[in-house]
C-alpha cells in the first residue's frame, strides 16, 4: 500500500512540477514583456490550482470522497500525465516542422512576383519587440532577394499598445531601406486568422490574390498558419525564426486547444 502510495505520489509531483514550471515561464514571459500580462497571470493561477490544490487537500478529499478517492486520484494523475505527453508530443511537431527561410529560395525563382505576409506581434510605441524584430528581419531578407514581392505587415493595435503592430513594422521597414510603395497594411487584425483572412481580403483589392504567399513568423508559429490558411481555401508557404521559446510554445499549445476543442469560428 505503502508501494502504490509513493508512486503515485512521484508521479503526480513530477508531471506537477513539469506544468507549473512551463506556466510560471509562459507567465514571467508575458510580464516581462508586457504581451498580454494579465490573461497569462489569470492563466498560470488557474492551472497552478488545478494542479496543486489536490495535492494540498488531499487528506479532505480522502475523506470527502471515500473508496472513489482512488479512482479520481489516479484520474487525476493520468490527467496531468496527458498533458505532459501530449505537450510534448506537440513541442516536438511544431519545432521539427520545415520552416527554415532557406526552404523559400528552392521553391521559387528571384524574379518570381511573391507576397511576404509579415505576421504583427508585441510591440513598444513605434518600437517593434525583440520577436517582431526577429521577423522583419526575415521579411526584409525576402524583400532584398526578391525584388518584385510586396508585403503585407498584418497586426492591430492591442491593449497594451499605444499604436498599430502594423504602423510599427511599416516604419521598421521602411527605415531597413523597403520602398513604401511595396508595404501593404492591414491594421485590424487581433489574432492569426484575422492576420491572414483580412490580408487575403486587402490583397484581393489590390488585385494580388494570384501571387503565390509567403508568412512570415516563428518557426512554432509556422504550421498553425499552414492549417488555418487552408481551412480558408488558400495556400501559405510558411518560414519562421528558428528558436526554442518554451513560453512561445506553451502560447501556442493554448491556441491549439482553443482551435480544436472550442473551435470559435476560428479564432486563433
Amino acid at each position: 500500500m505503502k508501494q502504490k502510495k509513493s508512486v503515485d505520489t512521484i508521479l503526480s509531483a513530477v508531471a506537477g512540477g513539469f506544468i507549473c514550471l512551463c506556466y510560471l515561464n509562459f507567465m514571467i514571459a508575458s510580464v516581462v514583456t508586457r504581451a498580454s500580462a494579465l490573461t497569462a497571470v489569470l492563466i498560470t493561477a488557474a492551472v497552478l490550482c488545478a494542479v496543486l490544490l489536490p495535492m494540498v487537500f488531499r487528506r479532505q478529499l480522502v475523506q470527502l470522497f471515500g473508496r472513489a478517492y482512488s479512482f479520481f486520484k489516479w484520474a487525476y494523475v493520468c490527467g496531468m500525465w496527458l498533458y505532459v505527453i501530449t505537450f510534448m508530443i506537440f513541442c516536438f511537431s511544431v519545432t521539427a516542422y520545415p520552416s527554415a527561410p532557406e526552404r523559400v529560395y528552392e521553391n521559387y525563382e528571384q524574379d518570381d512576383e511573391l507576397v511576404v505576409l509579415t505576421f504583427g506581434c508585441k510591440t513598444y510605441g513605434m518600437t517593434p519587440g525583440k520577436a517582431l524584430r526577429r521577423r522583419l528581419d526575415i521579411a526584409l531578407e525576402l524583400l532584398k532577394h526578391y525584388p518584385n514581392a510586396v508585403t503585407v505587415v498584418s497586426g492591430g493595435q492591442g491593449a497594451d499598445e499605444s499604436n498599430t503592430e502594423a504602423a510599427a513594422m511599416q516604419k521598421y521597414l521602411i527605415d531597413h531601406g523597403v520602398s513604401e510603395d511595396r508595404i501593404l497594411i492591414e491594421d485590424r487584425s487581433h489574432n492569426t486568422i484575422e492576420n491572414i483572412r483580412n490580408s487575403l481580403a486587402l490583397l484581393a483589392e489590390r488585385d494580388l490574390s494570384d501571387r503565390p504567399i509567403i508568412g512570415v513568423s516563428h518557426n512554432y508559429h509556422a504550421l498553425r498558419i499552414r492549417l488555418l490558411a487552408k481551412r480558408l481555401g488558400t495556400e501559405i508557404h510558411p518560414v519562421g525564426y528558428q528558436t526554442f521559446d518554451s513560453a512561445g510554445l506553451v502560447r501556442e499549445f493554448m491556441s491549439y486547444v482553443k482551435l480544436f476543442v472550442f473551435n470559435r469560428n476560428l479564432s486563433a
